[in-house]
């Protein structure tokens, strides 16, 4: 019994450190989106020709940023004050899915720390009470296991991509047009680099409502002129209120997963094993 207690007890001290350890890895880790946010820091315009085909690719902000140089190219000027903006919202959203990323690969890690929890305690619980179950036992318990670990993930990019990929879309959008409100173009052209007619695509409830209000902004500004930024504005605004609320959606939608995938899958597993376990030993006495 004590050493049954000492190694669960290791176990959780293992699982509570590699937990906050994992975040501050993946903190320390440079991905895309920081090696572009440093392109952009270091980027000079005089050698703009020079340092395109070096640009980090990390989402759509890679080819608004091409975008910017292909006009500076076509009409000349500096999109210095775009660019800023640009970078601007780099940094956020890069602090956006490192917050996302540690919240998915945490849930990774608990999952595995669980799985191989289980596994332990069936070791050593075999080991202490020498009673060995028929492989088919054991082959059951692990594929069931396999199922939910497998089925985690799926879930997980199920739900990243409902709650996310339309958001990416009114982004690139809201940014093409803030990014070129100043550029030498017509604003057909403007609206469609921006891909406003592409937006009905985007089929999330909650975005139904910002993707007519951008629609109708473009639709008035090519009919009755004038600027359209101060609307972009508060459509940029409010984007990042969704954004922020659909992440705190998923976090909640994934921790009800989490506890089903536990409940479904790795408790009926355990009470298996000792039910199994238990009957061998009563038919031993």
């Amino acid at each position: 019994m004590l050493s049954v207690f000492l190694y669960t007890s290791w176990i959780l001290g293992v699982f509570l450190y590699f937990q906050k350890a994992i975040p501050i890895s993946l903190k320390k880790s440079k991905g895309a989106g920081e090696e572009l946010l440093e392109w952009v820091k270091k980027f000079n315009w005089i050698r703009r020709d020079l340092d395109g085909h070096q640009i980090p690719n990390y989402k759509f902000f890679t080819d608004l940023i091409n975008l910017l140089l292909e006009m500076s190219r076509r009409f000349g000027g500096q999109y210095k004050e775009a660019l800023i903006s640009v970078r601007e919202s780099l940094s956020a959203d890069i602090q956006f899915e490192k917050k996302l990323k540690e919240f998915i690969w945490g849930s990774y890690f608990q999952k595995s720390c669980i799985f191989i929890l289980s596994w332990g305690f069936i070791t050593l619980a075999t080991s202490m009470t020498d009673i060995q179950l028929a492989r088919g036992v054991y082959l059951g318990i692990l594929s069931w296991q396999v199922i939910g670990l497998i089925l985690f993930p799926f879930i997980c990019r199920k739900l990243k991509s409902y709650y996310f990929d339309g958001i990416g879309k009114i982004w690139l959008s809201l940014y093409v047009l803030r990014s070129l409100s100043s550029a030498g173009l017509a604003r057909s052209e403007i609206f469609k680099l921006a891909k406003i007619s592409e937006l009905h695509s985007v089929k999330h409830k909650n975005l139904e409502s910002l993707v007519g209000k951008l629609q109708d902004t473009c639709e008035s500004s090519l009919k009755q002129g004038g600027s359209y930024l101060k609307e972009v504005e508060e459509l940029s605004q409010e984007c990042r209120f969704i954004e922020k609320w659909h992440l705190e959606l998923f976090e909640k939608r994934l921790g009800a997963f989490k506890l089903a995938i536990l409940g479904g899958f790795f408790l009926p597993s355990y009470l298996g094993f000792m039910y199994f376990l238990l009957s061998s030993f009563l038919h031993r006495i």
